[in-house]
């Protein structure tokens, strides 16, 4: 490293920024984020962030056990090297396997730091692949006519790919689908039902899709996690590429995937699984010849924006769902990458990831330890 700089001091900051609109999934419904934004300073004054993504039931994470956990992050972090960061990764893993979200917020923290000191950026440190990558856009469930506006909406700004929620009622997910295809110019379908389909349920959406006129689209985890051989089966249908989320959380996750089959690609995503894993998976996909997304939960660009750097540090993505800082009501984030429509354009003149919450956000520190 340019210096030996130690970890001095962690503060942890609730973002309590509003949505637009309700954010609806099979799952769980959200109108405000409950995120919280580390800041991990070093003995040289500069400061890394990262941002853990509250999003039960889908995170395990909430604000009160994560301020719990943090005790153990200072006791792990406080007076050790920065240059460490793989092995402070390592040590937050072994004593911290059950929280990838707050894992993936310091490592994001601590990753900052390091290439800062290094005097360059994760995108760079990564590879540098793609200075530009193409984000899709998501509507949540909703009314058929609401999704149809939104669709519409954002095809005026320019998005193509668009990530459809569904798995609550597949009557009215076919009929949203039915209603957007006739009425928006054409689009690539990603459809997305977090785990809320049965295998019957999920080829009944394929046939019906077909009978709409929808021939190619990426269906992402339709069924349950552990379902694996369904997943497989669904692969098999013409024309549908079927792509695991909550089914590849961890390397030994995708390991079980690959030795089932058949499922085309997986979706990355930081926050499901803790950085440096997330980073391995994706290139274990790559060497097996699996499609990539990166993903996330409902983060601010100070999330969103590390999973950019990686994506398009590492290249080999075909898909990239950065899109929920676009859903909030406010922006809490200063730096970091710009945004065109749904080209998101990485800042490679930046240090470290470049982004940092606003000095106005800083306003509620809900734990803090330091040396």
């Amino acid at each position: 490293m340019s210096d030996y700089s130690f970890v001095q001091a962690i503060h942890w900051y609730a973002l309590p920024v509003a949505l637009r609109q309700p954010f609806t999934v099979a799952s769980t419904s959200v109108e405000r984020l409950a995120n919280l934004a580390v800041a991990i300073r070093d003995t040289s004054g500069r400061t890394g962030w990262g941002e853990l993504a509250v999003l039960p039931p889908i995170t395990p994470e909430t604000e009160a056990t994560a301020v719990t956990v943090a005790e153990t992050v200072a006791r792990l972090l406080l007076g050790r090297p920065v240059a460490r960061v793989r092995n402070l990764s390592h040590a937050l893993k072994e004593e911290l396997p059950a929280w990838p979200g707050l894992r993936a917020a310091v490592e994001s923290a601590l990753l900052d730091l390091y290439t800062q000191a290094e005097n360059t950026n994760v995108w760079g440190l990564l590879g540098g692949a793609m200075p530009v990558i193409e984000s899709d856009i998501t509507v949540p469930i909703c009314s058929a006519l609401e999704a149809v506006e939104r669709v519409r909406g954002w095809q005026a700004q320019g998005f193509r790919i668009f990530k459809l929620k569904v798995g609550r009622d597949l009557e009215q997910d076919l009929a949203t689908i039915a209603a957007i295809h006739a009425a928006s110019a054409p689009i690539e379908w990603i459809i997305d039902a977090n785990a809320g389909y049965t295998l019957e349920q999920s080829l009944a959406l394929v046939a019906g899709m077909r009978a709409i006129g929808v021939g190619r689209f990426v269906f992402e985890q339709p069924v349950v996690a552990a379902a694996l051989e369904d997943l497989a089966r669904i692969a098999t249908e013409p024309g549908v590429t079927v792509m695991a989320d909550e089914s590849a959380r961890t390397v030994a996750d995708l390991w079980r995937v690959l030795e089932v089959g058949h499922v085309q690609a997986i979706n990355v995503k930081l926050a499901k699984s803790g950085l440096f894993e997330a980073i391995r998976m994706a290139r274990l996909a790559q060497r097996h010849g699996l499609g990539l997304m990166m993903g996330g939960m409902v983060e601010t660009r100070l999330g969103m924006g590390m999973s950019a750097q990686v994506a398009a540090g590492l290249g080999g993505f075909g898909l990239h769902d950065l899109d929920t800082p676009l859903l909030l009501a406010e922006d809490p984030v200063e730096g970091g990458y710009c945004q065109d429509g749904p080209m998101i354009v990485i800042d490679s003149a930046c240090l470290g990831h470049g982004a940092a919450i606003a000095p106005g956000w800083r306003s509620r520190c809900v734990a803090s330890a330091e040396v």
